[in-house]
């Protein structure tokens, strides 16, 4: 199982967030839903590969010293995603994609261009109607 592939299937299916942890089956969050896929539960060490060793080396530090990071991941092909890990847990942030009409009634995202990849904070400011 490759990331590449994950990622692939999650944007297809218009997924906001990939959930990876170990010993426990890989999640969509689509529509606000949380959706298991019908895959073999990842091990840590799958975590590790597939995310872990994809991030920076700030991040990585990050991780090694206070249990938790946030950073970027390039995958050729797909673009560059979000990635959140702590206590072993990955949720990598998709893409926001939305068409004209409804980018323009968008919040603080909406200034960002089509496909690229929200912060962790503008995502916290849209859960919460722009405040912070």
């Amino acid at each position: 199982m490759e990331l590449r592939d994950l990622l692939a299937f999650a944007m297809k299916n218009q997924a906001a967030e990939l959930h990876l942890a170990p010993n426990s089956p890989v999640e969509l969050l689509v529509a606000g839903n949380v959706k298991g896929i019908n895959l073999p539960h990842l091990l840590a060490q799958d975590v590790e590969e597939m995310v872990v060793q994809k991030l920076g080396a700030m991040a990585r530090e990050s991780l090694r010293t206070s249990g938790r990071c946030e950073g970027s991941i390039k995958v050729e092909g797909l673009g560059e995603f979000q990635a959140l890990v702590e206590a072993g847990k990955a949720r990598i942030i998709l893409p926001v994609t939305a068409s004209p009409t409804k980018r323009s009634s968008q919040s603080a995202e909406s200034h960002r261009s089509p496909g690229s990849v929200p912060t962790f904070a503008e995502r916290l400011r849209g859960l919460f109607g722009g405040k912070q």
